[in-house]
């Protein structure tokens, strides 16, 4: 199958197009950004660039959708937005142009909101701040395109959780580089489930999910038996090739005091603030997510928790340590 990648220069995309080119599609990369790995298959051109996008999708099968607006646009979040939307409105008249009948969306689990527990495809969307409204409403214009020709477009919709691996720079990078450090503190009783993703696991998802039949499939991802932060700070701190002291614990009542005041100053003083109450109440938050529908497709991941959180560690430079 003949597949263009949608920001495919990034840490996911990377892994994807490897993952596609070893079971043998043939692979483009659409992105403003060079690839680090595979440079030679990318086109240089971006979502907001109408006419650049249709000419990368000709003779094209399949597309799948990594793209997103740069994080730092969330700090202006109305044009976030519509950056966002117009991506989509100009993927979508591509994709129209060039025939393509196979769309895969990488969404996010941030479109069910901060409040949902646990949730299944069945939930009612509550997204909160400009990321999570950015990609509910890129899955309603890609809804809307294949309502136009249902019985011959597949679209699919992955709500992925929160994704760890070699070269990403995420949540599980952050707290692998604070425990080396000895600079983690556990905020609160650390009972609360984290959903987690090994990246060469999604891959393995999303391209598991490329041969789906027309029509509109939503899905969920994230691994088997999500951890207990606490357990997942135990797993990493054993893992470490140096061991790491064991973390201090902080109440999360005292957490939330001091976040407070570091956000009053901040505002005071017109900056951001790196320890703010909004990430104290992420950390603490329980973010299971059920994956029995993804189950149910037959998709098995190939890797465990301690072997992906191996390599993750493995391939972290120095200069994290």
């Amino acid at each position: 199958m003949d597949v263009t990648v949608i920001g495919g220069s990034g840490c996911i995309g990377g892994h994807l197009v490897a993952a596609l080119l070893q079971a043998g599609h043939s692979v483009r990369i659409v992105d403003r950004r060079p690839s680090a790995r595979f440079d030679a298959l990318r086109v240089a051109a971006d979502l907001v660039e109408a006419d650049a996008t249709t000419r990368a999708l000709r003779g094209c099968e399949a597309v799948i959708d990594l793209a997103a607006p740069p994080l730092a646009m969330l700090a202006r979040p109305g044009r976030y937005r519509a950056e966002a939307a117009a991506g989509a409105a100009h993927l979508i008249a591509g994709l129209e142009a060039e025939a393509v009948p196979r769309l895969l969306y990488n969404s996010s689990v941030a479109v069910y909101g901060p409040q949902a527990r646990s949730p299944n495809e069945t939930c009612a969307p509550a997204p909160h701040g400009a990321y999570a409204l950015a990609k509910h409403e890129t899955e309603l214009a890609y809804r809307a395109w294949q309502a136009r020709e249902p019985a011959t477009r597949s679209l699919t919709l992955v709500r992925a959780c929160a994704i760890y691996g070699e070269n990403d720079r995420g949540n599980i990078h952050r707290l692998i580089t604070q425990l080396r450090r000895g600079r983690f503190a556990l905020v609160g009783d650390g009972r609360n489930r984290k959903a987690i993703a090994y990246v060469g696991n999604l891959v393995d998802f999303l391209r598991h999910c490329l041969d789906f039949a027309p029509g509109v499939h939503l899905l969920n991802y994230a691994d088997p038996d999500a951890p207990t932060t606490a357990e997942l700070v135990d797993e990493i701190r054993a893992l470490l090739p140096t061991p790491a002291p064991r973390p201090l614990r902080v109440p999360r009542a005292a957490a939330l005091l001091a976040a407070h005041a570091m956000d009053a100053l901040a505002h005071w003083r017109g900056v951001g603030s790196p320890f703010s109450a909004a990430r104290v109440r992420s950390f603490c938050a329980e973010t299971a997510l059920d994956t029995t529908r993804a189950e149910a497709s037959g998709f098995r991941p190939r890797v465990g928790r301690e072997e992906a959180l191996r390599r993750t560690i493995a391939a972290l430079p120095s200069a994290d340590a």
